[in-house]
Formats: structure tokens, C-alpha cells, sequence
């Protein structure tokens, strides 16, 4: 897709490294040659150009923490003719929501942060001005979001979900939670293609 005003497509992934006690999100931009792939010359039809790490968080996973969900979802979409990348992190532990958003642009194949967003809750008190928060936020790109997370029952391993618009072009999904059964923990990773959820083994 093109991301950018330079009339070359643009290839936009987003990938987790472990490091230590450290789990860290990064988003890759590649410069992507359509004509060079078709005629065979592969290894000049991408080309790395960018890379960004906005999130780092403990790792949970291996050091066994009480943590029910994350989520993370990438996506794209247009605002005054700017195509921007959004990547959302939603985290839950306890009662507590910690909520995340960074938003970036692309120009000649680079990612710049054009905003961001963190919002933490307490618990039930405080979650409804978090949502009014995020509106807001969100309303600044034409965006209307009447909430950002819809909760669940986390012990039947049901997914957080995020509401979008229907312009919004939905890139990638990624969400950690675990289930008990019988006092047994089940740990699940989920990706989710937005037409089924499958469970990684």
C-alpha cells in the first residue's frame, strides 16, 4: 500500500522481541517494488527503511505474573488524504487497565510518531473518563469511538475487543490471556485474522 506521498508501496510489520525481563513491540517499515518481485530480482523489491519500538513491557509470560489479557491491534487509516498507522496496547492486571496508542506517519519510507496516548485506570471508578479520554483523542483524526474496550469474561478465554470504524483497514492482532479450569492455568496465544481466531501451539 502506499503510505506516502513518493508513489512507492510500503510493507508494514509488526513483531515482538524478548529480551531479559523485557518484552519489546517493534514496527517495521520496508519499501516494497512490485515490478522488481514479478521480474525476479527479490532481493531489490524490499528494502528495509525504518524501524520503531513503542512499547516495552515486563515479561509476564515467562515470569508467570497474574496478568488475564493484552492485546495488541495495528491498523491503518486516512485523515485530511494522510494515511496513518495506529498501534494499540491494552493490558489488563487485576482491576487495573493500562491503555496505549502510537500513531505514526511514513515519509520516504520512514516511521515518524505523529501523537501518542497512555491511559492507566484504577479500576471501575476511573473507566469511564479513560474512554472519554480516548474519544477525544481519537476524535482529532475524525474518528468517532464511543469506547475502546468492551469487556469480558477473561476465565472462558474471550478476547478484549476494540471497536473501529468501518475505514479503518485492520492490520494485525495479537492477544495473550490464559484460562483456569480446576485450579489448572492454560496459557493461550491468540492471532487473530479478523475472520477466525486460531489458538498457537
Amino acid at each position: 500500500m502506499q503510505l506516502d506521498k513518493d508513489n512507492e508501496n510500503e510493507l508494514v510489520v509488526a513483531y515482538c522481541e524478548t529480551s531479559g525481563s523485557k518484552i519489546t513491540t517493534n514496527i517495521a517499515c520496508y519499501d516494497y517494488n512490485e515490478k522488481q518481485y514479478v521480474q525476479g530480482d527479490v532481493t531489490s523489491a524490499v528494502e528495509l527503511t525504518g524501524v520503531v519500538s513503542p512499547i516495552s513491557e515486563n515479561n509476564y509470560i515467562n515470569a508467570r505474573q497474574n496478568h488475564p489479557s493484552n492485546e495488541k491491534v495495528m491498523y491503518t487509516f486516512t485523515c485530511n488524504k494522510q494515511t496513518f498507522i495506529a498501534l494499540e496496547h491494552i493490558a489488563y492486571k487485576g482491576t487495573q487497565c493500562s491503555y496505549e496508542c502510537h500513531i505514526y506517519t511514513v515519509d520516504g519510507g520512514v516511521l515518524k510518531e505523529h501523537s501518542n496516548w497512555f491511559e492507566q485506570t484504577n479500576g471501575s471508578s476511573d473507566y469511564a473518563q479513560a474512554c472519554q479520554k480516548v474519544k477525544t483523542f481519537f476524535a482529532n483524526f475524525g474518528i468517532t469511538r464511543n469506547n475502546y474496550i468492551v469487556p469480558s469474561d477473561y476465565n472462558k478465554g474471550r478476547y478484549y475487543e476494540i471497536n473501529f470504524e468501518s475505514d479503518i483497514e485492520l492490520m494485525y492482532r495479537y492477544c495473550y490471556y490464559y484460562t483456569e479450569d480446576g485450579g489448572s492455568r492454560k496459557d493461550i496465544y491468540g492471532f487473530d485474522n479478523f475472520e477466525s481466531a486460531a489458538e498457537l501451539k
